[in-house]
């Protein structure tokens, strides 16, 4: 377990591939460098209730990874949490964006909930193969094959969405519903 009450900012890879870690609670930093856990096969959990920014692979091919609270993450890199094989739930209220590939082959994860996530990058859900349903209540753009493969999703609530990318949910071969906004005329 790491817990450093007084550390503001990781900088880049500053625990990657630290194999035995499981746990992690920072409780003031705000800024969490590139690939700052990656690869850390044994974390089960992280708390870092005052992060506001990760940056790319912060938390990628973390296999074991499954419970996430960040409550005041607004901006979550590339890959952040790509390759979280075991990830299954994920707290982030006040997440703005979600980077390329932020959730891509997390293969456990099956409900999103995320009210204020503005944008969505590319791949972002992809492979995310037993995710079910998704609730953007706030999300304008989702990026290309932004659900590419999530092939166990059914249901989609996105009342705000203006652009919806190429391939954005290609191969989501169960999806049953999809809430669009009014069109106005």
């Amino acid at each position: 377990s790491v817990s450093m009450p007084n550390v503001k900012t990781i900088k880049k890879n500053a625990f990657s591939y630290c194999a035995k870690l499981t746990n992690v609670l920072m409780h003031n930093v705000l800024t969490l460098g590139a690939s700052a856990f990656a690869e850390c096969s044994e974390l089960i959990t992280v708390e870092m209730p005052n992060v506001e920014t990760l940056r790319e692979s912060a938390f990628a091919g973390c296999t074991e990874l499954k419970l996430v609270t960040l409550p005041n993450v607004l901006t979550l890199g590339a890959s952040a949490f790509a390759g979280c094989t075991e990830l299954e739930s994920v707290k982030m209220p006040k997440v703005l964006t979600l980077g390329e590939s932020a959730f891509a082959e997390c293969s456990k994860l099956t409900n999103v909930i995320l009210h204020t996530v503005e944008t969505i990058g590319q791949n972002a859900f992809a492979e995310c193969i037993t995710l079910k349903s998704v609730t953007l209540s706030n999300v304008k753009s989702i990026g290309m094959r932004a659900f590419d493969g999530c092939v166990a999703l059914t249901n989609v609530n996105m009342p705000n969405v203006e652009t919806i990318a190429e391939s954005a949910f290609y191969d989501c071969i169960t999806l049953e519903l999809v809430t669009l906004p009014e069109v106005k005329t």
